[in-house]
C-alpha cells in the first residue's frame, strides 16, 4: 500500500489543481500535502482516547470522535462530493436481496456512492480499482486517502499495538463517498434515503474495521440519517451524524443501519444551527443560505485487520453489579454470539429498515422481507431454551435501567 499512496499523493497533485478549477472545487486546505494532515484532528483525538479506546470498543462496540476533521475541510469535502455528483461520477447503490431461491436486485432510492479506491490484503491496487478521475478533481479526498496510513498507525497504537492489540490493522480496503438525498436523478424525490440493517462484511474477508466520517452542516433533531448500531445483548446505540464527527465499529460483527434522512426546510435553519451545527458565524449569513444542506454526506473507510470480533466483553459495571452469576454467564454467551443473535433480537427493526431503504410495497422487496422473517424464525427455534427465553423475554437489555434497579435493590 505504501508505494501506491506515495505515487498517488505526489504525481496527481499538479493535475488536481487544474482539475479542481474546472470542477469549481477549491484546495484541500493547509493539511492536504502532509501524511494524515486533513485527518490530523482525528489522529489527535485517537491518541487522547488511547487509554480507554480498546475498552470502549470491546464493551460498547462503537467509538465516536467529534471534530475529527476541521469545519473548513468538511466544507471542502462536501463541495468535492457535490462536484463529483455534478460530473456524473456518483452512482446508484444496488443491493441484492435474498427472497428465497430468488435474488432481488434493487437500488436504494436517492443514494449515490463512489468507491474512490480499493486495495487487496497485500496493499496492491486491484485492476481498475481506483477512480483517478475523481482523485484528480478532489484534492481533499486525495489527502484523506494519503492520510490513511497515518490513521491506520494511530488506530493500532491507540488500541494496544499492531502485533497484539484489539484491531491489529494491516491495510486499507477502500475509501468511499456517499451522498443521500433527492437530486433529480433518483426518480423518487419524496423518498427519505436510508440503509437497511446489515453487516459490512463477512468474518472471512479479512476486513475488520469500518469508519464513517460525516459532513452534515446544521444537523438538528428530526433530520434523521443517524447511524444505529446493535450491540447485542443491549439496546441499540444511536450516533448522530454531526458535521466533522467520525465513528468506528467492527465491520463483520456490528449490525447497523442508517435511519431515513429528511433534511429540514429553510425556516428551521436557525434552530438547526443552534442545536446541531458547528459551522461558525452562521447568524451573519441569510437564512436561505445557511440552512442545512438537502443532502447527507459521508466519507467511509474500511480496513483489513485481525478477525477478532468485538465487542466481546460485558461492561465492567455490569460484571460488578451483583447480578446473578448464571444470568451474567448467559449474557456473556449472548455477547459471544452477537453476530448470529443480532438479526433475531432486532428482527422487527431489521424488517422495517428494509422497507425504509427500498421501495416499500414492492413485490420483490416484500418477498425478501418475508424470507428474512422466515429465516429468523427458523434460527430462533434452534436456540437453546435458556437463550431463547433470554431473547424473547429480556433482550435487548436496557443497561442503564438495569444498573439503576440493581443499585436500588
Amino acid at each position: 500500500m505504501h508505494m501506491q499512496f506515495l505515487f498517488l499523493n505526489h504525481s496527481a497533485q499538479p493535475q488536481a489543481e487544474a482539475g479542481s478549477a474546472q470542477m469549481g472545487v477549491g484546495g484541500a486546505g493547509p493539511h492536504a500535502g502532509s501524511a494524515g494532515g486533513i485527518l490530523a484532528p482525528l489522529l489527535a483525538e485517537l491518541w487522547r482516547q488511547a487509554c480507554t479506546l480498546s475498552t470502549a470498543l470491546d464493551t460498547d462496540g462503537v467509538a465516536v470522535f467529534d471534530s475529527a476533521v476541521s469545519t473548513d475541510d468538511c466544507r471542502t469535502l462536501r463541495a468535492e462530493i457535490d462536484a463529483l455528483a455534478d460530473a456524473g461520477l456518483l452512482r446508484a447503490s444496488p443491493n441484492k436481496l435474498d427472497a428465497g431461491g430468488e435474488a432481488v436486485v434493487v437500488d436504494k432510492p436517492c443514494v449515490r456512492e463512489l468507491t474512490i479506491a480499493t486495495f487487496g490484503p497485500t496493499g496492491a491496487l486491484a485492476e481498475d480499482a481506483i477512480e483517478l478521475g475523481a482523485l484528480v478533481q478532489a484534492p481533499a479526498l486525495r489527502a484523506v486517502l494519503a492520510g490513511a496510513e497515518s490513521l491506520l498507525s494511530a488506530l493500532n497504537g491507540a488500541t494496544g499495538g499492531a502485533a497484539d492489540g484489539l484491531l491489529q490493522l494491516t491495510g486499507l480496503y477502500h475509501l468511499k463517498v456517499a451522498r443521500l438525498g433527492a437530486d433529480g436523478a433518483c426518480g423518487a424525490v419524496n423518498r427519505s434515503p436510508a440503509f437497511a440493517a446489515h453487516f459490512d462484511t463477512e468474518p472471512t474477508t479479512g476486513r475488520t474495521l469500518s469508519l464513517c466520517l460525516w459532513l452534515n452542516k446544521g444537523w438538528a433533531p428530526g433530520c434523521g440519517g443517524e447511524l444505529i448500531t446493535y450491540p447485542v445483548p443491549f439496546e441499540p446505540v444511536t450516533t448522530v451524524p454531526l458535521n466533522g464527527r467520525a465513528a468506528i465499529f467492527c465491520s463483520h460483527h456490528m449490525l447497523h443501519r442508517v435511519a431515513p434522512w429528511t433534511p429540514l426546510p429553510p425556516p428551521r435553519c436557525a434552530e438547526a444551527e443552534a442545536e446541531g451545527g458547528n459551522e461558525g458565524a452562521a447568524a451573519a449569513v441569510p437564512c436561505a443560505q445557511q440552512h442545512q444542506s438537502k443532502f447527507r454526506y459521508c466519507v467511509s473507510m474500511m480496513f483489513y485487520g485481525a478477525p477478532t470480533p468485538f465487542p466481546r466483553r460485558l461492561p465492567l459495571a455490569l460484571e460488578q453489579s451483583g447480578l446473578d452469576p448464571g444470568v451474567l454467564a448467559l449474557l456473556a454467551a449472548a455477547r459471544r454470539q452477537l453476530r448470529s443473535l443480532a438479526f433475531i433480537v432486532h428482527h422487527k427493526e431489521c424488517a422495517t429498515s428494509m422497507r425504509d431503504a427500498f421501495a416499500e410495497g414492492d413485490e420483490g422487496v416484500e418477498r425478501a422481507v418475508g424470507h428474512f422473517e422466515a429465516r429468523v424464525s427458523a434460527a430462533s427455534a434452534l436456540l437453546p431454551l435458556s437463550m431463547r427465553d433470554l431473547v424473547d423475554q429480556f433482550l435487548p437489555l436496557d443497561l442503564p435501567g438495569l444498573l439503576l434497579s440493581l443499585q436500588a435493590a
